[in-house]
């Protein structure tokens, strides 16, 4: 028989674990290939590490001039649920020329921002739950 493509071994590998995890959940290779993947996919040992390390150390906050990489895509998503259209796309545009000069070196004014309102009210009709937290933390 000729060598199986990538997409056949996908294909029963995936039927394999759906059998398995339907009619035998206890299986043990379904347990071995959840180890497998905390351990190489996630690296869950490592994580865990370093989550415990982290809980140890103290927090230090520094106030930045500006938003950083890291802060503008919380900024604009927070800005997108607060407000629509044009009004939005306008502060977003401002505050990406902003942030430009001030990477180049350039003297920035900060755009007049007004305070912003109260973000919309969801429209969940259940209380999120807490995850429950498995392995130990």
């Amino acid at each position: 028989r000729p060598q199986r493509s990538q997409r056949e071994i996908q294909s029963s590998s995936t039927l394999l674990y759906e059998v398995l995890h339907r009619y035998d959940p206890e299986n043990l290779l379904l347990e071995q290939s959840r180890r497998e993947i905390l351990e190489k996919q996630l690296e869950f040992t490592r994580l865990h590490h370093v989550i415990q390390q982290l809980q140890t150390r103290p927090v230090h906050f520094q106030e930045t001039e500006h938003l950083t990489p890291m802060a503008f895509p919380l900024w604009a998503d927070r800005l997108q649920s607060i407000h629509t259209g044009p009004d939005a796309v306008t502060r977003l545009e401002a505050m990406l020329v902003e942030l430009n000069q001030a990477a180049e070196g350039k003297p920035t004014t900060p755009p007049v921002m007004e305070e912003e309102p109260e973000p919309r009210p969801t429209k969940r009709a259940y209380t999120l739950k807490r995850p429950r937290l498995r392995h130990g933390f």
